[in-house]
């Protein structure tokens, strides 16, 4: 006997995108040019066409507990400089931030699909709800880990920092 699959999430990256310092959108064709992106977006095309429901749940960096890799995402390196009172490098500093996500959070939008039967398909981001200044986040780690590390700024036209959009998880699935 046939079953259908009532829903699939497929764990996707931001990283899909282009990042030029604009609000990051599930709906733009401005795919990066980069391995990763191209094969991730593939992916997702495949499921969309595949009749499958599936929601391409795209992620920015993911914070675990007991992580063995301590460069990503940066944060943890962020982290762990200050920690052994290394240098830290950062660019725009004063720039709002949301680009990190936490398993707790996967987990529970997981649960939210499961429990509201949530029969929706397409791109999604899913990131930190709340944007905050980068340099707000150092300067607590900074204070909290009593680190006496030496923070380096670039200048924001050096690199640009984009906000990660939530406006469609939450207007269609109605999830914040």
């Amino acid at each position: 006997k046939k079953q259908k699959i009532p829903l699939v999430i497929n764990l996707s990256t931001i990283s899909v995108q282009r990042n030029f310092g604009f609000k990051i959108r599930e709906n733009s064709f401005n795919i990066d040019n980069t391995l990763l992106a191209i094969t991730k977006s593939v992916g997702e095309k495949l499921f969309q066409l595949s009749g499958i429901n599936c929601i391409n749940l795209r992620l920015p960096g993911i914070l675990v507990r007991n992580s063995k890799n301590l460069n990503r995402p940066w944060l943890f390196k962020i982290i762990n400089d200050l920690k052994n009172q290394k240098k830290v490098k950062i660019f725009n500093m004063n720039k709002k931030f949301n680009s990190l996500v936490d398993t707790f959070e996967i987990f529970n939008f997981i649960k939210f699909c499961l429990i509201k039967n949530i029969n929706e398909q397409g791109n999604f981001n899913l990131s930190a709800s709340g944007n905050i200044q980068l340099g707000k986040i150092i300067n607590f780690l900074k204070v909290s880990s009593k680190s006496k590390s030496l923070i380096k700024k670039y200048r924001s036209s050096e690199k640009k920092s984009s906000e990660i959009s939530l406006i469609k998880i939450r207007k269609i699935l109605k999830y914040n």
